[in-house]
């Protein structure tokens, strides 16, 4: 039967994750050799690690730099006929028993270019050699490779030739953090009594780990243990702190590794309020990282080992087997995490319920009724990010609530339905409505105060002396050059000046005259005269037009509005006689007719400099009591004119308001306490 190795390494699968897997079931092969040895009790394993030497610095420290070979060096029984025989066999059965596929050395030969083996042993009463070289290209060179030695000792050397780049790039690690890597694949061996001496050792300086006594002293004394049973099969969950890393779950089987699952970021395995490290009360800041063990895992590990054979067993409930463990395990994880999870999930509860009262009261709807949604939410979030979370469960909320409403309409229609019991339940969505709709009023006036709060900054005068520019009040309170046709309802602030002003027909804002549908002119001047002079039309009735409004806005603090070419009540009274005249056409192009009938309200918003008041003086208006402003009735226009000032448009928009800001904003006081 022939061999064919190039399909057995293309087949055998390693991703960037498990880049490291070749060393690591290299050791593995190490321990389990001293384990089979009469000479366990002295085993040793000797792990030396070559960098890529062009990465050198100049002082000639590289131990960042990226892996370039490994030598993993025991003193186990070795290359002997029967241990030889089996690794000349694809899918060698001689370790089952051990959880052996018979594949580890294939994976060699992915990573690596090659590997060179060279063994020292004893068999049929004398010392032996055995040495050769192991390629994809060549298979085992020489073929015959075993020499008679008058003495020796026992030891085996296997050398990982050139680490692939597109793997030693994604494995830049430090000494430290490759011994903590080899201690978690390999942890069942560490928690056992006869686990061999392993150094870990850089070819060049000599900087070297003992892992066993590394395990010992920083991971053994934090070990704890949770048994517990699934479906007729027993579990061992073992948890430990470490200082650096990440929360991390190991699944493992025949005393090594096989998944890692990301405890915060993995979507199956996410554990609620665990933020990226925990800081105790008292004590040094740490990461959680458990291990899973089980006859079950050891059973259903794939032939290479890096998945469980019941994780393509995807049907109805996505792999529910693997939901299940992980499920468990997370009860275990959680219980042993009780402390500092509760402490900081009451921390970032008391943020949460914070930030809804202060900035976003919209979302208590939201919280109230839905309190799993707090252990949803990661810690640690800025407001922005919390924001966007809250925003996107309400729309999901919103979006059940639809669905229920379409199920109940379903009910509706059939006869056999439980009446009482659909009567409840349509109690239940009625009262999910409700509160949808608190919700998006709540929406509404935190944007009016949003608002009011915005036109207040742009009055305020600059640093230099200087007051905003016209646009951008005028923006402030309706966009620039658009009608009611293109933009949302929600971005014509007209509530500012007026809430009557916000239940139009049809608005236009620095629009030219030809571009209008109820105007006959092919004029392009637009209704302002100046930058900032727009005036803002609309009607009450589509039909009949029973009052129409004219808004002008000045630039703030401009003093030339008494010049005879620069009249705003001039300008306001041209509109209504152009609106007069009977050119003009409703919104749904007929002829506006009556309009001697038609109410006029003309506002205009400017501020009362020395030349705006002599004009409003000499029109006959008079002051308001507040001084803010001017009223007046021009009878020849049935046109009333309002003048006021950007103090009195803020204010008065601040007063009418005030009620609902305070509804929303201010805690209730509670008579009985």
């Amino acid at each position: 039967m022939k061999l064919d190795l190039y399909g057995i390494v293309d087949d055998s699968k390693l991703d960037d994750a498990n880049s490291l897997w070749p060393l690591f079931e290299t050791i593995v092969n190490s321990i389990q050799s001293l384990e089979e040895s009469e000479k366990k009790a002295s085993g040793k394993i000797e792990v030396i690690i070559e960098r890529d030497d062009s990465q050198q610095t100049l002082d000639g420290i590289y131990d960042h730099a990226p892996f370039a070979n490994f030598t993993v060096i025991d003193n186990g029984d070795g290359f002997n006929f029967e241990n030889y025989d089996s690794f000349l066999t694809a899918h060698s059965r001689k370790k089952v028993t051990k959880g052996c596929k018979g594949l580890g050395r294939f994976l060699w030969l992915k990573a690596f270019d090659s590997a060179d083996i060279e063994s020292v042993y004893y068999e049929d009463d004398g010392w032996k050699k055995r040495n050769f070289k192991f390629s994809i290209h060549n298979g085992i060179v020489p073929e015959s490779n075993i020499e008679s030695l008058k003495s020796g000792a026992l030891e085996t050397r296997v050398k990982l030739n050139t680490f692939h780049k597109n793997y030693s790039n994604k494995t830049l690690l430090s000494l430290e953090g490759l011994a903590e890597k080899i201690i978690e694949h390999c942890l069942p061996y560490f928690l056992s009594e006869n686990c061999p001496n392993i150094v870990l050792r850089e070819a060049i300086g000599n900087k070297e780990i003992t892992l066993n006594k590394h395990f010992k002293s920083e991971i053994k004394d934090s070990l704890s243990n949770d048994e517990f049973e699934l479906e007729g099969e027993k579990f061992s969950l073992y948890h430990f702190k470490k200082p650096k890393g990440k929360h991390e779950l190991h699944l493992c089987a025949n005393n090594r590794e096989v998944k890692s699952k990301d405890l915060v970021k993995s979507k199956d395995s996410k554990i609620p309020n665990l933020q990226k490290r925990i800081v105790p009360e008292d004590g040094q800041p740490y990461f959680y990282v458990g291990y899973l063990m089980s006859s079950f895992l050891d059973r259903n590990v794939n032939s290479n080992r890096t998945k469980f054979d019941f994780e393509d067993n995807v049907g109805l409930f996505e792999n529910e087997i693997m939901d299940n463990i992980l499920d468990q395990a997370k009860v275990y994880i959680s219980k042993y995490l009780y402390d500092d999870l509760s402490r900081i999930s009451q921390s970032k509860k008391s943020k949460i319920d914070e930030f809804v009262k202060n900035e976003r009261p919209q979302y208590r709807f939201l919280l109230n009724e839905k309190p799993a949604l707090y252990d949803t939410i990661p810690p640690n979030l800025s407001d922005k990010e919390l924001e966007l979370h809250l925003h996107k469960q309400g729309q999901i909320w919103e979006l059940e609530i639809h669905e229920e409403g379409k199920k109940i309409e379903e009910k509706i229609n059939n006869k056999d339905v439980d009446k009482d019991f659909l009567k409840d339940r349509l109690a239940d969505h009625l009262s999910s409505i409700t509160e949808i709709n608190k919700s998006s009023l709540t929406e509404y006036v935190i944007r009016r105060k949003t608002i009011i709060e915005l036109l207040e900054k742009t009055l305020e005068i600059s640093e230099e002396g200087k007051y905003s520019r016209e646009d951008a009040v005028h923006s402030i309170i309706c966009p620039m050059r658009y009608t009611s046709d293109d933009i949302p309802f929600e971005e014509m602030n007209l509530w500012l000046i007026d809430d009557r002003l916000s239940y139009h027909e049809y608005l236009s804002s620095e629009k030219s005259f030809k571009d209008l549908p109820m105007i006959e002119s092919d004029s392009l001047q637009r209704m302002d005269l100046a930058i900032f002079d727009t005036p803002i039309s609309f009607s009450e009735d589509r039909v009949n037009h029973n009052s129409i409004s004219v808004i002008e806005l000045k630039r703030t603090m401009r003093n030339d509005l008494g010049n005879a070419d620069n009249n705003p009540i001039d300008q306001v009274l041209e509109y209504v006689e152009t609106l007069q005249s009977g050119q003009e056409k409703n919104y749904a192009g007929r002829p506006i007719r009556g309009t001697d009938k038609t109410a006029f309200y003309c506002y205009i918003i400017a501020d009362l400099t020395e030349s705006m008041i002599k004009r409003a003086q000499r029109s006959d208006l008079t002051e308001t009591a507040d001084n803010q402003g001017y009223f007046g009735y021009f009878k020849n226009y049935n046109a009333y004119v309002q003048i006021m000032t950007y103090d009195k448009l803020l204010n008065d928009a601040k007063k009418r308001n005030q009620i609902l800001f305070d509804k929303l904003f201010k805690p209730k006081f509670n008579i009985g306490k």
